[in-house]
């Protein structure tokens, strides 16, 4: 992994626009890794609801939103382990299109913010970090929120994720990743909830106390720049961690 900085912008055509300056700092032969990303973004969403509660309806808002990012990480000895600090700030102003109480938003979370400072457990044996053909890059996160770290609310956060890449002959790579996010404690304003980040599905489509999707892709590299791929995942969102066994897909 090259250290990389960048400064980027983002525009849609409905009006949504992201800027901001990102730095992956790569030290010590890799040993330790920095991560850290910082910004302002212009979000026009659909809200539907958590678990989708409006039934398939939406409604229309606009997020601004002032981000702040930042992990590190050392490795553990010789393993392909890495641990170590990360933290998360989000400071929004929310305004719906119709009345949020319909939507079920508190007004306390329109314009409110979030900072959470937690502890990160990694693993990556990857070939490369662009295109790779072999090896599992995964990562748990534990982070709490708490006023004490610059936020409105107080609530616990675990992310977990996986993915893994295996050559099939001198083309073909499948690659698999299994990914989710669950409340552990507290309330999470809506902006924060667990939710599918799928290929295919706008972000924030469906989104609860917990969130659970596996994936599945099939490459084929026509040269070292240009590949084919499919792909096809399946999700579940629900209201306690439990409920999941049980939820739509």
């Amino acid at each position: 992994m090259p250290s990389v900085t960048a400064v980027f912008g983002a525009g849609t055509e409905n009006g949504t626009w992201a800027a901001g300056l990102g730095h992956i700092g790569i030290w010590n032969k890799g040993k330790i890794r920095y991560v850290g990303a910082g910004g302002y973004a212009s979000l026009n969403l659909d809200w539907y609801g958590r678990g989708d509660s409006l039934e398939g309806q939406s409604i229309s808002y606009n997020n601004e939103v002032l981000f702040l990012y930042q992990k590190l990480t050392f490795k553990l000895g010789d393993t392909d382990f890495f641990l170590g600090p990360q933290y998360r700030f989000l400071a929004t102003d929310a305004s719906f299109d119709r009345d949020p109480i319909i939507s079920g938003v508190p007004e306390p979370e329109l314009e409110s913010q979030t900072g959470g400072l937690g502890a990160v457990l990694a693993f990556d044996s990857l070939d490369q970090p662009f295109s790779p053909t072999r090896g599992v890059r995964a990562e748990v996160v534990y982070s709490h929120q708490a006023e004490g770290f610059g936020g409105d609310f107080d609530y616990g956060r675990l992310n977990y994720f996986g993915i893994g890449y295996v050559p099939l002959g001198d083309k073909f790579v499948l690659g698999m990743r299994l990914d989710g996010s669950l409340i552990t404690s507290g309330e999470a304003p809506f902006y924060d909830l667990p939710g599918l980040i799928m290929r295919g599905i706008p972000r924030g489509r469906y989104v609860d106390d917990a969130s659970l999707m596996a994936e599945a892709e099939l490459r084929y590299d026509v040269t070292s720049r240009w590949s084919l791929m499919g792909f096809g995942g399946v999700g579940r969102v629900a209201e306690p961690f439990g409920d999941l066994g049980s939820a739509d897909n």
